[in-house]
């Protein structure tokens, strides 16, 4: 009796389930979600019928009216479930019964004349001790109410007599429950991860290593009444410095095919520049190209360099790229050929060369095939040759074998020390912008820097330079003190003189121990992926300079 009175609350819930929650939620105002919530109402009924199956299966041939040592009870009058093959088992190990298998349990409800998906048969696998995840929507709410009254079944099974009188109870609760966060956070999921097949997901076994030439103008204009690049901040002293140290510069500047400004224009160079040296003509370029065009259209590339400009030769670091240069990491060399004294308006031949070779680790092997790597050449031209025909097409494949000379990937560690000096005549980073609440906020939150601090071998000032941190560093947080740091390393030491690291990454500098992203490198580092442990050696409450402890752990060629 005990155990008909159960299979009588699951069906009265069910009941309810059907024909009152629809109801309910009329209180809610709008059709669509009175809709939701009876959706909700009827899948959970639905599974509610589903375990009184299961509970018909798992108990065999079970008869709840037989007397005490007959079918279905023991000497006691108490509820003996039989196994499949009428074999007895123990009232208190029942759990042990409902670790069906998902074929188990699709065969019993195609028998039943029902259809259960495969979402569904996971959530009774998960509610019957398995390891699972809940869904987030309307119908993830219900199974997720149904897992709860599982539960609640296995408790009832065990010990009938505390709580056969409110599972009724426990499931109106439970479905009100579920029908006001289907309605009200119905898209809230705390599992926002999951595993892929990268070959499956990338189709990496249909997308082979390549290697591509891109040939284009990048047209730079400062002056006149349609400026393509515009000065938005810069320190105090910027104009009377010899370098314009401390100016930052936003950007749309065309792409086109040929150097004529009337060319073909195949997208645009979208970003910021920023004169981060004290001593000489050096950018900070932090830069998306945008393609507009061809097989192109829609594809970025992400560059992330230090600009010398007045250097025979300079590298810039390609660090990513979306669309067709998914996972692109490559390298830009540029080459001044002609620059306006007068103007600063400039346009830049660019060659590029995307190459696709192995440039991760073991662990990240999957990702191989879809690496591209860009060699881009640049050079900086005049308004000559400008009568030359060009091609439309301003792409090609070309061999990727012939250019790393199969180079082996190594790992190398850097340590140095970083000097932060904000006060005083000699101040080597400078706030250049800010926020009208920057002053009164606890945090300084809104204030950008620019920065050309020395890196030397030990703490010490005065110990051995052996580079510089040349970029920007901007207050990102409103409640704590984080820095984003747009940061290249350039060293002018050693067998890494005229290489670069660039790092974009989050600074919490009131945390110990910091860990930076190195996202690219040239020189030396070219196709650079790595990390920086930061530590504070020491700071200044009064003046806010700080040295900062720095090891550096970098992948490279």
């Amino acid at each position: 009796m005990k155990a008909q009175m159960r299979r009588k609350n699951y069906l009265i819930g069910a009941q309810w389930l059907k024909t009152g929650n629809e109801d309910s939620s009329s209180a809610t105002g709008g059709s669509v979600r009175r809709s939701e919530a009876a959706n909700s109402a009827e899948n959970l009924a639905d599974t509610v019928t589903k375990i009184m199956e299961i509970d018909s299966m798992k108990s065999g041939h079970t008869d709840y009216n037989a007397p005490a040592g007959e079918n279905g009870c023991d000497n006691n009058g108490k509820e003996r479930v039989l196994g499949k093959s009428g074999e007895n088992i123990d009232s208190n190990k029942v759990e042990d019964l409902v670790n069906l298998s998902e074929k188990d349990m699709t065969i019993m409800l195609e028998n039943k004349k029902r259809r259960m998906d495969m979402d569904t048969v996971e959530k009774l696998r998960v509610s019957l001790g398995f390891d699972g995840a809940f869904s987030a929507d309307v119908q993830g709410r219900s199974g997720g109410v149904a897992m709860h009254l599982i539960k609640l079944h296995l408790i009832s099974t065990m010990d009938e007599t505390h709580h056969n009188t409110t599972l009724i109870i426990l499931i109106l609760f439970l479905t009100i429950h579920s029908s006001i966060l289907s309605l009200t956070t119905a898209h809230d999921d705390y599992n926002y991860s999951r595993n892929l097949n990268p070959q499956k997901t990338l189709g990496l076994n249909k997308k082979q290593e390549k290697l591509t030439h891109l040939h284009f103008y990048f047209h730079d204009v400062v002056s006149g009444p349609n400026p393509t690049a515009i000065r938005v901040a810069e320190a105090k002293t910027t104009n009377t410095s010899a370098v314009s140290f401390g100016f930052v510069v936003v950007c749309d500047d065309p792409l086109t095919v040929g150097p004529e400004p009337t060319s073909k224009k195949i997208g645009s160079a979208q970003g910021i520049y920023a004169s981060t040296s004290q001593t000489e003509l050096s950018l900070l370029m932090a830069l998306n190209y945008v393609f507009t065009e061809g097989k192109y259209k829609g594809s970025t590339l992400s560059i992330l360099g230090r600009n010398a400009v007045l250097s025979g030769v300079r590298e810039m670091p390609i660090v990513g790229g979306s669309g067709v240069f998914r996972f692109a990491r490559g390298f830009a060399l540029a080459k001044t050929y002609v620059a306006n004294a007068t103007t600063f308006d400039a346009i830049v031949e660019y060659n590029g060369q995307f190459r696709c070779v192995p440039i991760f680790t073991t662990m990240a092997k999957s990702l191989q095939n879809l690496t591209t790597l860009l060699l881009i050449t640049l050079t900086i031209f005049s308004f000559i040759s400008l009568s030359t025909a060009h091609d439309y097409s301003f792409s090609k494949d070309l061999s990727a074998e012939k250019e790393l000379n199969h180079k082996k990937q190594k790992l190398t560690h850097l340590h140095f020390y970083f000097h932060d000096v904000v006060s005083g005549p000699n101040a080597t980073a400078l706030r250049v912008a800010q926020a009208a609440t920057t002053n009164v906020s606890a945090v300084s939150f809104g204030y950008v820097a620019v920065l050309d601090d020395p890196l030397t071998v030990g703490p010490e000032p005065s110990s051995k330079k052996i580079g510089s941190a040349q970029g920007m560093y901007i207050s990102t947080s409103q409640s704590d003190l984080q820095l984003q740091l747009v940061v290249n390393y350039v060293f002018t030491e050693g067998i890494y003189n005229g290489s670069t690291l660039s790092i974009l990454g989050h600074n919490a500098i009131l945390t110990p121990l910091r860990e930076l992203p190195i996202v690219g490198g040239t020189g030396v580092f070219r196709f650079a992926t790595g990390y920086a442990h930061l530590t504070t050696y020491m700071f200044n409450l009064t003046s806010l300079d700080a040295i900062v402890e720095y090891n550096v752990y970098v992948l490279h060629y």
